[in-house]
């Protein structure tokens, strides 16, 4: 009797710990983004740019700060090697990069909302001759700033978002390159309640 009753109360604890927990359970805020771009390696006597897409999903930890993985990928790219300051051959390019993301952001406003991110991240630089590639990879740390337009409760306007990326390795086909700079524009979306 005495063991059931023990049962029976621990039980019914869990049973109400459990209601309490859920009562406080709440989707996270969160925002998914899209956006376009330019990206550009200038090095020495080399450079890489071209079109980019980036996809993010930032999860919301207060109004002020959000956190996230993102991904970006070029869409069309070129390498230009520079000879005597002219430029010289040009070859198709690709540059992916994934990595994470923080943004910190003012509190939200009616119209304007402006942000600084930090992001680290791994990237790949490709250099395509036709019949054969060039390829590495490498890490990074970057930062950027950028300004969003709220259009309605849960959609936002990146109106402008710059980027500057740092290459923590040399690219043995950039020479002198260690800079990634970028200027992207694209909307965000927010799930989930607001913070």
């Amino acid at each position: 009797m005495k063991g059931t009753l023990n049962n029976y109360l621990a039980l019914t604890f869990v049973v109400i710990c459990s209601t309490s927990g859920w009562a406080q359970f709440r989707i996270p805020s969160m925002d998914a983004s899209l956006k376009g771009g330019y990206s550009m390696v200038n090095g020495s006597s080399t450079d890489f740019e071209g079109v980019i897409v980036t996809g993010s999903l930032m999860i919301h930890i207060n109004e002020h700060i959000a956190v996230g993985p993102f991904i970006s990928q070029s869409i069309d790219m070129n390498f230009f090697e520079n000879e005597f300051g002219f430029e010289g051959s040009e070859n198709l390019a690709e540059q992916s990069m994934f990595g994470i993301n923080a943004r910190f952001s003012t509190s939200r406003s009616k119209v304007l909302r402006p942000y600084l991110n930090l992001s680290y991240y791994s990237v790949e630089m490709v250099e395509d001759f036709g019949g054969y590639r060039l390829a590495q990879k490498t890490t990074g740390l970057g930062g950027g700033i950028g300004l969003m337009i709220r259009l309605n409760r849960n959609l936002y306007l990146n109106a402008v978002e710059v980027n500057a990326r740092q290459i923590k390795d040399d690219i043995f086909f950039l020479e002198g390159a260690n800079l990634i700079l970028e200027l992207q524009a694209g909307i965000s979306y927010n799930i989930g309640r607001k913070k």
